[in-house]
């Protein structure tokens, strides 16, 4: 092995992983993707994966895949529903060399990202005629391709937020689930839609649609669907009325509980069988003609070391195996299952008694922050979208995920000190959110973490911290960057000479006017402050590009350097240690 080669750190996780598409032309090519973290791809039949989304648009929401549709003769053509909730609308892309280039084919927005995105899919496909396909977008209507997806023309529905769209195995008749839902400060409708014509023309069934649905594996007539997570239920007349068809369920409804087995979010079809999932990770199969669903209970989950395996961590939150998004039974083998969730794939070549996780190389996380202890640098920290803070004593070989107190799932910033390595500052949530309003601190090299005082810092419900620095000369003297317009007591730089205990607003000589730091954690620019070895202090801002500088704690700011036109914010700031 090359001993240049990038090797996973295993701490996985952060993406949701919406489908595993399985190509029949070849039994080894299987195809993925997430919210954030885009398309997949393996060679091995799911034992490793590279990410195949490098050509597509370097812009926002070019990593947020809505649905995959592979040519069943071709295991390299195949067609991606790419576009998040607020960037670029983007659209339709086609490859035709297995996710090498991608080329736009149907502008059309999607929400990758978006309410709903674990439900059902975009794409459908005449299995007839390989070369007729649907795509369902959200907002923008329906598309149909008699080509393969090389060109398309509109098929109506243009209010609608799609969560499935299912096309008869044997007929030129389609299915179409619809919810409301707001996207881009548009409403949009709900309904189940009916297609005879494979699309062209569409018969309004119902204004409540399943969240997701499946065509009966024998009776072609029959379909099941799950109705707001909570209730399966069966039609006998292609979708024209529906009864109840959950015998052998848990009873009750799960509410807003996110990970319960009253909830359900995946079902597929084997040739005599269905299965369903719940958003705990159970699985249930019904037999055709079978009076209940049967739990199917696995004996064994191999999941390898992994950061957040649920097997052997009693009591604990769980992390993998939560959050069911897809099913999926392999068509030319009934035993080898797949169900994916928001960390992570899992396959089973026994019909669910024993499971894999399949992971490596799949990582969708989203890393806020990276940094190395400045004394010994087999300690680096690292701070995770959704699950927080990780530390690693190994040099990245490994990381342990250590739970900040109360709340501190977003980790965005961290600062470190020349006077003492122990100490170590963060900017997080306060609470468990999405937003960084926090200071905290450790004072043993990340083992264990407090929210500082905080005295003087202004309302954190309303006003943001996404970066921090740390005095070099001084472990006790910390330095926030508080979103806000420029005055006392709002936004501007806060100063601490006590570890964060109390805070003094210094933002004297910085320009006033709206936000002078930003508020997002998402926003992929770096820190805004950074702590000079002599006692200067420098900030920038993106929306006034340019670094101002203070020679020392409370004296004024002063506009230094202003980039070229076209430049941008000179971010991130970073002190040579």
């Amino acid at each position: 092995m090359d001993d240049r080669a990038w090797v996973s750190s295993r701490i996985g996780g952060g993406g949701y992983v919406q489908q595993v598409v399985l190509c029949p032309s070849d039994r080894q090519r299987i195809y993925a993707h997430t919210d954030i973290g885009g398309i997949a791809r393996s060679d091995d039949g799911g034992g490793r994966w590279r990410l195949m989304h490098g050509s597509l648009p370097g812009v926002i929401g070019s990593n947020e895949v809505r649905g995959l549709s592979v040519d069943p003769r071709d295991a390299d053509r195949l067609l991606a529903a790419v576009g998040g909730m607020w960037g670029e609308p983007l659209g339709v892309f086609l490859s035709g060399d297995g996710g090498g280039t991608w080329t736009l084919v149907q502008p059309a927005p999607f929400a990758g990202n978006g309410p709903r995105r674990w439900e059902g899919q975009v794409f459908a496909r005449s299995a007839q005629h390989p070369d007729e396909i649907l795509v369902a977008s959200a907002g923008g209507g329906l598309f149909r391709s008699a080509d393969g997806g090389r060109t398309w023309q509109g098929s109506g529905a243009e209010d609608l937020y799609p969560s499935d769209l299912k096309w008869d195995r044997r007929q030129p008749r389609v299915w179409l689930c619809a919810h409301a839902e707001t996207m881009r400060g548009r409403t949009l409708a709900g309904g189940l839609f009916r297609s005879a014509d494979g699309g062209r023309t569409w018969t309004r069934l119902a204004d409540e649609a399943p969240d997701e649905l499946i065509q009966d594996p024998v009776d072609p007539e029959a379909l099941i669907g799950i109705f707001n997570s909570q209730r399966v239920r069966r039609s006998r007349d292609a979708g024209t009325t529906w009864e109840d068809y959950h015998e052998g369920l848990p009873e009750g409804g799960a509410g807003t509980v996110v990970v319960d087995d009253r909830r359900f979010q995946a079902l597929a079809t084997g040739p005599d069988f269905a299965l369903l999932g719940s958003s705990r990770g159970s699985i249930w199969r019904r037999a055709y003609r079978a009076a209940a669903w049967e739990r199917v209970e696995p004996h064994r989950v191999d999941e390898d070391g992994w950061w957040g395996r649920y097997e052997g961590r009693p009591g604990e939150w769980r992390h993998f195996g939560a959050g069911m998004a897809s099913l999926t039974v392999d068509s030319q083998d009934p035993a080898a299952w797949w169900w994916t969730d928001w960390f992570a794939i899992y396959r089973s070549s026994d019909a669910g008694r024993r499971w894999t996780i399949s992971l490596e190389g799949l990582e969708g996380m989203f890393v806020h922050a990276l940094a190395r202890d400045p004394a010994d640098p087999r300690i680096v920290h690292a701070g995770v979208a959704d699950s927080g803070y990780f530390r690693s004593a190994d040099g990245g070989v490994t990381f342990t995920q250590i739970p900040f107190p109360g709340g501190g799932n977003n980790v965005r910033c961290f600062a470190t000190t020349g006077r003492d390595p122990h100490r170590v500052y963060a900017s997080a949530s306060r609470g468990y959110d999405w937003t960084a309003n926090a200071v905290w601190r450790s004072d043993d090299a990340g083992r264990t973490w407090g929210r500082v005082g905080g005295e003087g810092l202004p309302d954190p419900l309303r006003h943001a911290c996404v970066s921090v620095a740390a005095a070099w000369w001084d472990a006790e003297e910390v330095f926030a960057a508080v979103s806000g317009p420029v005055e006392p007591g709002v936004g501007g730089v806060y100063w601490s000479a006590d570890g964060g205990t109390h805070w003094m607003w210094w933002g004297d000589g910085l320009p006033e006017g709206p936000s002078f730091f930003r508020e997002g954690i998402f926003d992929r620019r770096g820190v805004e402050l950074a702590a000079g070895r002599t006692g200067s202090v420098l900030a920038s801002s993106t929306r006034v590009p340019g670094i101002w500088r203070a020679e020392k704690p409370g004296a004024p700011w002063e506009h230094t350097w202003t980039p070229p036109a076209g430049a941008g914010a000179p971010l991130p700031l970073a002190r040579d240690p």
